[in-house]
């Protein structure tokens, strides 16, 4: 089978909780991604540019929570590998 088949399957089950075996629910995985955009948010206020290297599905979650937070993208590098996003927050 593919390696796409295989990760597609992992993380279905993953996210619907079966066979989880001491691994992080998904539920976990977005409160960590809810923490870590509060966390880039505050080191942001005493430095003007902050970053932050993680994989595909939990950037992701970061940067909704960014945008639910009054960030923009601008620049979307895409899921595949070694992409890169750039969100800014803008002062009111």
């Amino acid at each position: 089978m593919p390696i796409r088949f295989w990760t597609t399957a992992a993380r279905i089950k993953w996210v619907l909780g079966i066979d989880r075996q001491g691994a992080e629910s998904f539920a976990d995985a977005r409160r960590r991604a809810q923490e870590a955009a509060q966390i880039l948010a505050s080191a942001s206020a005493d430095k003007p540019k902050v970053a932050l290297v993680a994989h595909g599905l939990l950037n992701r979650y970061i940067k909704e929570n960014l945008e639910k937070m009054g960030w923009h993208v601008v620049r979307d590098g895409g899921d595949g590998y070694l992409g890169t996003t750039i969100l800014v927050k803008l002062d009111s």
